[in-house]
């Protein structure tokens, strides 16, 4: 027989469990439920810049451990050093560069008013010490 009133209850209790237990409980009534095309571009961004940074950080771990194991063995000269150093070198500046090209390209998804907030986060702003002027970052300014 069919007991309208337990099926209801069971159902309304199923309910209250399964958003009490939910890490998204609530969050169906939001205004936004999904990303902005701004947010993926960012994520995304920040995906490439992390896995390109990582290839080149490992390498210049290697390097330095080469380099600190020459000395540790004795079997360093001068002429390997300067090799070891000068690759180290090229390396830190490939770090360097990959890590600003990123903010770079950070500023072509942002509207021009969160570019100057960027910009100010990043220390180019009016209240800097730096000539704003000079290192302002902005679309269209690079």
């Amino acid at each position: 027989m069919f007991d309208r009133r337990r099926t209801t209850l069971s159902l309304v209790s199923s309910e209250c469990f399964a958003q009490s237990h939910s890490p998204y409980a609530g969050l169906e009534t939001r205004a936004i439920k999904a990303l902005s095309d701004q947010q993926i571009a960012d994520l995304a961004l920040f995906a490439a810049m992390t896995a390109e940074s990582i290839a080149i950080g490992e390498k210049l771990i290697a390097q330095e451990t080469a380099l600190d194991h020459r000395f540790a063995n004795k079997t360093i000269t001068p002429a390997s050093l300067t090799t070891l150093v000068e690759a180290i070198g090229n390396t830190q500046a490939t770090l360097r560069a990959t890590h600003l090209k990123y903010h770079l390209l950070t500023l072509e998804i942002l509207t021009p008013a969160q570019a100057r907030r960027y910009s100010e986060l990043r220390g180019y702003g009016s209240a800097s010490a730096h000539n704003p002027s000079r290192h302002q970052l902005e679309p269209g300014n690079r």
